[in-house]
Formats: C-alpha cells, sequence, structure tokens
C-alpha cells in the first residue's frame, strides 16, 4: 500500500492555519491595547498605557498578515490620519528629552506574551532592534 500526499495542498493548509493563528495573535494585541487606553481626562503617569485625548491614536492601532512571509503586524501601521503625523505613537513609547514614556506596544506585549505562547503552541523569543522587536517562535 502507498499513500500520496498532495504537497501543494498540504502546504496551503499549514500556511492557512498558521496565518490563522498570527491574526489571532493580532486581533489580540490590539484588541489589548485599545482596552487600555483610557479616557480619564487626567495625563498618564509614566510608565502606564497613555490616556485618551482624541481618540486619533487609538483609532490608528490595526494589524497587517503577510502570508508569503508568516507574518503579522500590529500597532500604528500608518503614520498619518487626517494629514497629521502620528509620530507621537513612537514618542509616547519611547519617551522624549522633556517626557517619560508611555509604553504602549511594551505594555501589550508584556500583557499579551502567555497568550499568543498558547496561540501559538510555541515557546517565543523575542529580541529588540533598533526600530522595532521581533517574536520568534519555535527553536533557533
Amino acid at each position: 500500500m502507498s499513500v500520496t500526499i498532495n504537497t501543494k495542498a498540504f502546504e496551503r493548509m499549514a500556511r492557512d492555519a498558521v496565518m490563522e493563528k498570527l491574526r489571532d495573535c493580532c486581533v489580540l494585541a490590539v484588541a489589548t491595547a485599545k482596552e487600555n487606553m483610557e479616557r480619564t481626562g487626567e495625563p498618564s503617569k509614566a510608565y502606564e498605557y497613555p490616556h485618551v485625548d482624541t481618540a486619533t491614536l487609538k483609532g490608528r492601532i490595526t494589524f497587517k498578515l503577510d502570508g508569503n512571509r508568516l507574518t503579522g503586524y500590529w500597532g500604528v501601521l500608518s503614520m498619518t490620519a487626517g494629514g497629521k503625523k502620528l509620530i507621537y505613537a513612537k514618542h509616547l513609547e519611547t519617551g522624549t528629552e522633556n517626557m517619560d514614556p508611555r509604553p504602549w506596544i511594551t505594555l501589550t506585549k508584556d500583557e499579551c506574551w502567555d497568550r499568543w505562547q498558547k496561540i501559538l503552541g510555541v515557546d517565543l523569543k523575542y529580541t529588540q532592534g533598533r526600530t522595532g522587536g521581533a517574536f520568534f517562535g519555535g527553536e533557533e
């Protein structure tokens, strides 16, 4: 007896399964970031989630998937809204000379980490780069 596997179909099924898990991780990150940004009328404190003033930043937090690279991206992916630059999304994360950080991306990553590992079914590793971080699953 012999078994024949349609490898193209198998690869497509595997890719679709991975993309679904990446989508779930991105949806979780976006929801977590938005849920933790509150409209309080008071300025946020250093190292907390930023408080909402106009909701422009909160409204621009989204995600996209890249099926060719099996990658999910989340955060503020477009740096303009209504002609306004959203550079403050980065300034909130890293701080400036005159403002301590409100590291909403880092706080979201930390809050989602364990759930991402469960969704993906792997131990994740994090590396910090010049312009952001990258998450890797499985063996190196």
